[in-house]
């Protein structure tokens, strides 16, 4: 988690000047990411970085990449939860 911190620490006043509307769809882009490929968040900095700024600071591109990262995190756990609800009534139901 450091290495994307100090990327948005380095571009903190341009983070400032994001609209919120801009950020809810940057964390729906990112849930759509998270479903379709998986990705990580180190992958996510790493293409970024390689990017070499060709789309903009790469602090402010950072900060999607984190929104889906935490996206992906509570995702997941709504998806365990919800399959441990089920695992568990199926071998309720399955008990004399």
């Amino acid at each position: 988690m450091m290495v994307p911190w100090i990327q948005v620490n380095r571009s903190r006043s341009l983070l400032l000047m994001v609209k919120p509307s801009v950020f809810l769809v940057a964390m729906g882009m990112g849930i759509l990411l998270h479903i379709s490929f998986l990705k990580t968040l180190p992958v996510m900095v790493a293409v970024v970085e390689q990017l070499g700024g060709a789309l903009g600071e790469s602090g402010l591109l950072v900060l999607p990449c984190i929104a889906a990262h935490f996206n992906q995190v509570i995702f997941d756990s709504f998806l365990v939860n919800f399959w441990i609800r089920k695992d568990t009534s199926t071998n309720s139901a399955m008990k004399p």
